[in-house]
């Protein structure tokens, strides 16, 4: 009996120990995951806590993004370029970073171009032309600072530079970005080789650009014109009436292309032709100085003496100084003594008018 009892005994011992053994397991496997828990929260916490430093300036930039929409004035993309900068001096992740560039560069084309319709689509030009010049290329460099491919922003830099006193090394290093990043868009690609072409310095390379040009655009208005122009320099005036008659048909309201034309004309010995051209332009722009001054050849060579006279103080008083314009009256004057002479010279009337004006204001009529 005491035997039974002391194996009992022994029984209940074991037993109670594994059990406690068990609890004391299960106690620190409990206390294990609440400590993994907490170190997890502690975690996360700290990780938005970094994310929340990283895109401290998150909120400026959706501020930003919201105004860009709806901005009206150049004021709005003031401050919509403000916000921006703001929220990346605060701190942005590189998606939010790479959003922020991008809405900069945008922000500062869309007000570049803006300026620049004052000066390219207003005709006369506005009178501050320079300064506008000046702070549109100021926001242009700042956009491809943010954005390197921009191919309408360089097209538009290299546009600037072409003006009066612009830089052409500069006109020329934005325009061959403009063609290399424009693979995808034939017109801004178009228009960046018919600027270009212009600055080229080897002839063949300008005929090259614009020929390409009108490759991508046959109908590029800035092509035609400095391909005509070419062509009139390079002393091929039957080619440039094909390229200025396409334009005068494209804008029949421009006043110089229709004088050009007419230069053209006037260059073939097509008198009439040319004469109804520089009366189109002349329609157009009463002060247009230099179609009164073709025009009064014109009538120099009709014996129309008055009308030229009427024609060259006209167009002395637009420019004062012009020499050749006054060398075309003092040969009217002259001529005009030859008639009130009242002596049967006409064969010396004949070859003064025609040597002494025609071929002395247009050499290139004679090949």
């Amino acid at each position: 009996m005491k035997a039974i009892c002391t194996f009992l005994f022994f029984a209940c011992s074991i037993s109670f120990a594994t059990s406690v053994s068990a609890d004391d397991e299960s106690d620190a496997s409990s206390g294990s995951a609440k400590n993994l828990k907490i170190d997890e929260d502690a975690n996360s916490q700290s990780k938005k806590k970094d994310e929340g430093a990283i895109n401290a300036g998150e909120e400026h930039l959706h501020a930003a993004t919201r105004l860009k929409i709806n901005s009206q004035s150049f004021g709005d993309l003031k401050e919509v370029i403000r916000l921006c900068e703001l929220a990346t001096s605060k701190g942005l992740d590189d998606h939010n970073l790479a959003c922020a560039k991008q809405l900069i560069a945008s922000t500062r084309f869309e007000r570049a171009s803006r300026i620049c319709e004052e000066i390219f689509d207003r005709y006369p030009p506005s009178d501050n032309w320079p300064a506008l010049s000046q702070l549109a290329r100021m926001d242009l460099e700042d956009a491809v600072k943010h954005q390197d491919v921009f191919a309408e922003a360089y097209l538009l830099i290299g546009r600037l530079h072409l003006l009066p006193r612009g830089n052409r090394e500069r006109a020329r290093i934005s325009l061959d970005k403009a063609i290399v990043q424009s693979d995808a868009d034939p017109a801004i690609q178009a228009m960046a080789y018919a600027l270009r072409g212009e600055i080229r310095k080897q002839q063949q390379n300008k005929l090259d650009d614009f020929n390409m040009a009108l490759k991508l655009r046959p109908n590029l208005t800035t092509a035609l014109r400095a391909r005509g122009i070419y062509y009139i320099k390079a002393n091929e005036p039957e080619k440039a009436i094909v390229d200025f008659r396409k334009v005068a048909n494209l804008e029949p309201d421009d006043a110089q292309i229709h004088e050009m034309l007419g230069l053209g004309l006037l260059f073939t010995n097509q008198l009439d032709d040319a004469l109804e051209c520089f009366n189109r332009s002349i329609e157009i722009d009463s002060e247009r100085g230099s179609a009164l001054s073709y025009r009064a050849r014109i009538y120099l060579d009709q014996d129309k003496f008055a009308r030229a006279l009427e024609d060259i103080n006209q167009a002395l008083n637009q420019v004062v100084d012009n020499l050749s314009w006054r060398l075309v009256r003092s040969r009217k004057n002259m001529l005009r003594r030859f008639e009130n002479l009242n002596v049967c010279l006409p064969s010396t009337l004949n070859f003064s008018r025609r040597f002494g004006c025609a071929r002395l204001f247009w050499p290139k009529m004679d090949k």
